[in-house]
């Protein structure tokens, strides 16, 4: 049987899901949670068929069960299907959390250490919650857009200008890469080459030729790619 809970944060209508076939354990994390979320409140559900739509759900806890690859698996399509899903895996084991690094995992947490890594964790969703507050300001067709940096793609250079791409519009503005590289999130972006801005969040898979972000794909130029491994890598643990 697997449980998944829905947390409701009274002050900022947040939205959490766990998924673990461990009763006790739940128990524990909710205490947990009630501890820094005073006016949580738990639903339950009994597999993983009735977690499919999580349209509403802002951070999943997921325990690695019956099977790594099964759990891992379903938390990639979660990822997919959800690209805004904030995913936390658990586990007993301490070696999977290296597993994690082929995933955008938010952390992870050794459940024989749920106190300690659970205030780690809850210190570290603050942060972020903050990051994804920053904005980038600028001009497009004579039109002031404000845009989240968390919602932005990529960034491209076209001439004298770059080109800003999201999920569902993209934007051409008069800047530098320089320029707009000096306003955005440094933990996030990465100059990837003399005519890309990444922003590392998205990036959902790379391979020996290109990176995928989403629907994207970006082409490695000459010596970019080391580069970009050994950034994300860093990137990537910092995330874990």
């Amino acid at each position: 049987i697997f449980f998944c809970y829905n947390l409701y944060k009274g002050s900022g209508n947040m939205k959490v899901g766990i998924i673990d076939d461990d009763l006790s354990f739940i128990n524990r994390l909710k205490d947990e949670i009630m501890k820094y979320d005073h006016h949580s409140i738990f639903h339950t559900y009994h597999d993983f068929n009735e977690c499919v739509s999580l349209e509403n759900i802002d951070l999943l806890f997921l325990d690695i069960m019956f099977g790594e690859q099964l759990s891992f698996d379903y938390g990639a399509k979660l990822l997919d299907d959800y690209p805004d899903l904030t995913l936390v895996y658990m586990s007993q084991f301490d070696h999977f959390v290296y597993d994690t690094y082929n995933q955008r995992t938010f952390y992870f947490i050794r459940k024989a250490y749920l106190e300690d890594e659970y205030k780690k964790f809850h210190e570290k969703y603050q942060r972020e919650i903050i990051c994804k507050k920053k904005t980038l300001e600028f001009i497009s067709e004579n039109i002031n857009y404000t845009l989240l940096q968390s919602d932005i793609y990529f960034i491209e250079s076209y001439r004298n200008q770059i080109i800003i791409i999201t999920m569902n519009k993209q934007y051409t503005t008069y800047m530098t890469l320089k320029q707009v590289l000096e306003i955005l999130d440094q933990s996030s972006f990465y100059r990837f080459n003399r005519s890309h801005i990444i922003n590392l969040r998205h990036i959902t898979n790379y391979d020996h030729k290109y990176i995928y972000i989403h629907q994207n794909k970006i082409p490695f130029t000459r010596g970019s790619k080391n580069p970009f491994i050994e950034r994300y890598g860093v990137y990537r643990r910092n995330q874990i």
